[in-house]
């Protein structure tokens, strides 16, 4: 069985050789981090439930709510889970509710795609076209529209890495950086490859 000093020895060497690669792993959890503030609206309890363990949930709201009165909740993001054709319209329209509300104060809101109403038909076309045409409005607004999967994703605790040098694909998936944030420092630069991988595994970075 390996001994303290040992450990300690081996943890050393590991690190050298990630920092002789441009790898500086600094995973900086806090424990003591407060959790994000989201607020939730719609019936989708399983995922109101999921993200509960990432975040601090304010539930008790329907669209008539006043931002107003969430103030003291301050909420930083929005989540809808569910959106009825009644509802589509409204939005599209720009008229007054919870979710215009929380565009109007620079908050972000996220809607499950799959909690679209009308995506459940498909004819008449001509009226299909008009309800897209909406949707489309939405996300000009500035809605994220994204998979329920990727919902509890947006939320999850992220470690946090540092990187130097040419950031390769190779690189991160060396790093299992899915979904984790990587502050890179200067003078490094991201491969066009590198790129792509970023984008379609949830990787948040931010330069230094």
């Amino acid at each position: 069985m390996l001994n303290e000093e040992m450990l300690e020895i081996i943890l050393k060497k590991v690190l050298e050789e990630l920092s002789r690669k441009g790898i500086d792993i600094s995973s900086r959890k806090n424990q003591e981090e407060k959790p994000i503030k989201v607020s939730f609206l719609g019936k989708d309890n399983l995922l109101k439930d999921e993200l509960k363990t990432y975040a601090k949930i304010n539930d008790n709201i329907d669209f008539k709510t006043f931002f107003e009165s969430l103030e003291k909740a301050d909420s930083e993001k929005l989540v809808v889970s569910d959106l009825s054709i009644d509802e589509l319209v409204d939005l599209s329209q720009g008229r007054k509710n919870i979710v215009t509300e929380f565009l109007l104060n620079s908050k972000e809101v996220f809607l499950v795609e799959e909690g679209l109403e009308y995506k459940r038909y498909q004819k008449p076309e001509a009226l299909i076209k008009v309800y897209d045409s909406y949707f489309q409005n939405l996300k000009e607004f500035g809605v994220k529209v994204l998979k329920r999967v990727e919902i509890s994703k947006m939320f999850t605790k992220r470690e946090e890495f540092s990187i130097s040098g040419v950031i390769t694909k190779d690189k991160l998936q060396k790093l299992s950086a899915e979904n984790q944030k990587i502050i890179v420092k200067k003078g490094s630069k991201i491969t066009s490859l590198a790129d792509e991988y970023i984008k379609s595994n949830n990787i948040q970075l931010e330069y230094e």
